[in-house]
Order: C-alpha cells, then sequence, then structure tokens
C-alpha cells in the first residue's frame, strides 16, 4: 500500500514524460528506470513463491498476473531456452539458474534488475495500453522508493507520462529483432532440443518473437 506520502505527491509534474528519444528505439529516463528498479526490486516478495528472489519466468508471470495481465503463453508455455533467445536478441541482461536437475547445466533465465528494467521499457513501448496499467498497479499498491536516494515515488503514475500507442520506431526494431533471430536459428540449426522445441509464432505484440524452426 502507497504511503500517505507518496499519495499526496503530484505525479504528473514528478513523472513528467518517461521516455527520451532515442535511436534505434526510445529509452527511459532515469525517473523510469528508478521506477522499473524498484519493481524489479519488489516483485521477489510481492508475488509467487517468496522463497524464489530472482525474476524467473514463473515469478514474471505471477507478476504479470496479479497485475491484471495474463503472460503465460510467453513465460509458461514457451520453452526456457527460447525465452533466453528472446531475451538476449533485445538485450535484456538475465542469468542462467539450476533447475531441479543437479546433473543438468543452468537453463532457467532470470533477468537481472538492469535487465527487467529494458524488457518492461520494450514492452511499454510495444503495448502501452496493456502495460501502463501493470505499471501504474504496482506503483499505487507496493510503496515504491527511489532505489538509489530511498525518496518515495508517487503512487499517481499518469498515463500521460507514456505514449498512447505503440511507438513505430520500436516495432520496426522488434521485427528486425525477430528476422534476426530466426535467420540465426536457420543458419546455426536448432538451439533447443526437439522435446522443447518453441511453440509456433504468436501474432499477438504482447507475445515477444520466438526462436522457431
Amino acid at each position: 500500500m502507497a504511503t500517505p506520502a507518496a499519495e499526496a505527491m503530484d505525479g504528473k509534474a514528478f513523472y513528467g514524460y518517461l521516455f527520451a528519444k532515442a535511436k534505434p528505439i526510445p529509452t527511459p529516463t532515469p525517473i523510469l528506470d528508478a521506477l522499473l528498479r524498484a519493481i524489479a526490486l519488489r516483485i521477489p516478495d510481492e508475488v509467487g513463491d517468496t522463497i524464489e528472489q530472482h525474476l524467473t519466468p514463473a515469478k514474471l508471470a505471477a507478476f504479470y498476473k496479479n497485475a491484471g495481465h495474463e503472460y503465460d503463453s510467453f513465460f509458461i508455455e514457451m520453452p526456457h531456452p527460447a525465452i533466453s533467445v528472446v531475451y538476449q536478441g533485445l538485450g535484456c541482461q538475465h542469468l542462467l539458474l539450476p533447475g531441479a536437475d543437479d546433473f543438468a547445466p543452468p537453463s532457467i533465465p532470470a533477468l537481472t534488475v538492469k535487465g527487467f528494467v529494458r524488457w518492461q521499457a520494450i514492452q511499454t513501448l510495444l503495448e502501452p495500453q496493456t502495460q501502463v496499467p501493470i505499471l501504474q498497479f504496482a506503483a499505487a499498491k507496493w510503496a515504491l522508493k527511489h532505489p538509489d536516494t530511498g525518496i518515495p515515488l508517487p503512487a499517481d503514475l499518469p498515463k500521460e507520462a507514456f505514449p498512447s500507442e505503440t511507438d513505430a520506431g520500436t516495432d520496426r526494431w522488434h521485427q528486425e529483432c525477430a528476422n534476426r533471430c530466426r535467420m540465426q536459428s536457420t543458419d546455426e540449426g536448432p538451439s533447443v532440443a526437439p522435446q522443447e522445441e518453441a511453440k509456433p509464432e504468436f501474432n499477438d505484440r504482447k507475445v515477444p518473437y520466438t526462436h522457431v524452426r
């Protein structure tokens, strides 16, 4: 729950517009970077299995579901190697964690805080209509604080701080990443075992491109 001080702060004046123009895609302002880092740091203790402190696919699926958005088609149904390929293609820093089999190499992709910032920024640019309410949920419910200063972040996160429509440049870049990933997959052969092949291509933009064929 947001603190009284955070609730009283003027969100529009504090946040402003949260993306700066850049190539190939807009970048988060320092305030958005702080907001997303604050969310990433709170997710482990707020949703899912709180013993798990990494931003694993299961943890992120629980976060989005808790905020009212179904993302299981990516985080739950897609094989872990394919999720890692998507993260790598988008430049989202992540770790590979060990699974239940102690004799198998690490394979569970977990975003770092830096990786989550980039991931969520890209998703917000691609689909603000869906992603902005998710960020508003976290700001309103979690009493977020600036990770560096400890200052409370306003609970009121106005939609005007974000683009109202898909950013065309980010959409083009995202498609280029998908095409490059598919070309590399074709040249190098399958990067996941046959029994772990990714599911067919999703047409919905909210589901990132998959590593197929």
